[in-house]
C-alpha cells in the first residue's frame, strides 16, 4: 500500500456545502501546516494532559482520486469505494443543477 492516505480525505468534506467554509478568514484550514491551538492550521494540536490530541482539519479531495485509489479499495473494499464515489458524484451533480434563492433574487428580471 504505497498510495498516500490523502486519497481518503474526501471523507473530511463529504458534501458540497462543506467546501463553503474553506476560504481565508473562516477559521477553516486553507494551507497545509500545523500549530498549537490554531483553528486555521490543517493539523491542530489542542488540549493538555490526557486530553492532548491532534485534530486533522484538511479539506476533502477530488472524487476521481478516491475512485482510482488502490489503497481505498484494499482498506474498504471495491463496493464501498463504488458506493461513495456514486454518492459524491450524484451530490455534485445535484448541486451543479440547483438554482439558489440568491441567484433567483439577484438575476430575476435583471438579465
Amino acid at each position: 500500500m504505497t498510495q498516500p492516505v490523502g486519497m481518503l480525505s474526501i471523507f473530511y468534506a463529504p458534501t458540497v456545502n462543506a467546501y463553503k467554509r474553506y476560504r481565508a478568514g473562516s477559521w477553516a484550514p486553507t494551507r497545509l501546516g500545523w500549530s498549537l491551538d490554531n483553528r486555521t492550521a490543517s493539523f491542530r494540536v489542542v488540549g493538555a494532559g490526557p486530553s492532548l490530541r491532534i485534530e486533522c482539519r484538511i479539506p476533502g479531495a477530488a472524487t476521481d482520486a478516491f475512485e482510482q485509489s488502490e489503497f481505498a479499495k484494499e482498506v474498504f473494499g471495491s463496493q464501498v469505494v463504488e458506493h461513495y464515489t456514486h454518492f459524491f458524484r450524484t451530490e455534485q451533480l445535484a448541486f451543479d443543477r440547483a438554482v439558489t434563492d440568491w441567484e433567483r433574487r439577484r438575476y430575476f428580471e435583471r438579465i
